[in-house]
């Protein structure tokens, strides 16, 4: 029903009065869409694969030791992918429009998405042992290393959203439904590699590594022309004022949690304005798209 109304408000808006059926065009439309296809099939496969091989390999109890730390790290997605999915309209405009405007539209994403996942993964490694017993019992102290490694994934799987949507952009789909396979490979195999020996943190590994590698692939696809040019001064005022940050929450760590968490969110955002890694009218933008709640499209 859902998909029935949705579809009948788009005809409508786009006053679409009759559809005619053209069946010479479906050849070329499965053509283009192929590399969409084909990076969705990859993520699909890799989305999971990690939880399959720990069940397969380990136990039942590693699988929730493992799946606790992930489904975090699956909520945290919905702030990347609410900027990125605001982003990306202007993305698409500045490319019609001027490459020098989707340059600085691009640019200035990064710098966003870098300055919220820093400090997550910052202070959720310092205080991983509190958040892990906090929300569930002792019986998950093995997701405390897990939950300290895999926070690091999410720098890569931040940025990764937003350069996914940039490649689409400038009609990169091709080679980037051919990253996102061998990206695939190289996950199973690491996973294959790490997850007996080393068992659920030879999976946070995995995933951090593997993103890593993908973030990799998508930036040399891309360009460091458009990503960032020479201008990697903002990004290390946003790495060092995550690291001044980090040492705060470290000297609280034994504080009240919610205490010592919003004593850090306060600290962080007065080092971003005192370092001008953001203006005043960036933070107020950023404030707002977090206090959405975009549906979670896919955790890649």
């Amino acid at each position: 029903m859902t998909t029935l109304l949705s579809g009948w408000a788009l005809f409508s808006r786009l006053r679409v009065r009759r559809l005619a059926l053209s069946i010479r065009h479906w050849p070329r439309i499965l053509l283009s869409a192929l590399p969409f296809g084909v990076s969705t099939l990859a993520g699909a496969f890799l989305r999971r694969f990690d939880t399959v091989l720990i069940s397969i390999v380990l136990t039942d109890a590693a699988v929730g030791w493992y799946n606790a730390p992930y489904s975090l790290i699956t909520m945290m997605l919905l702030l990347a992918q609410s900027i990125a999915i605001a982003i990306y309209p202007s993305m698409v405009r500045g490319y019609s429009a001027d490459s020098d405007s989707l340059k600085e539209v691009v640019q200035r994403s990064i710098r966003y998405l870098l300055l919220i996942s820093l400090p997550i993964a910052v202070g959720g490694t310092i205080l991983a042992d509190r958040i892990i017993l906090f929300l569930y019992t002792e019986e998950f102290a093995p997701s405390i290393p897990v939950l300290r490694i895999a926070l690091w994934a999410l720098p890569s799987l931040f940025l990764l959203e937003l350069l996914g949507r940039a490649a689409n952009t400038l009609h990169l789909e091709h080679p980037a439904a051919k990253i996102n396979i061998i990206n695939a490979a190289i996950t199973v195999l690491l996973n294959l590699m790490l997850v007996p020996t080393m068992g659920v943190v030879g999976g946070a590994l995995a995933l951090v590594m593997g993103r890593a590698i993908r973030l990799l692939q998508f930036w040399l696809l891309i360009g460091n022309r458009l990503l960032t040019g020479r201008e990697w001064q903002p990004l290390l005022r946003v790495i060092l004022a995550a690291g001044i940050m980090g040492g705060a929450v470290f000297l609280l760590r034994d504080t009240n949690l919610f205490f010592c968490i919003g004593s850090g969110a306060v600290l962080y955002g007065i080092l971003l304005l005192s370092l001008r890694a953001i203006d005043r009218g960036e933070l107020r933008f950023l404030l707002g798209l977090l206090l959405r709640r975009p549906r979670l499209e896919r955790v890649v």
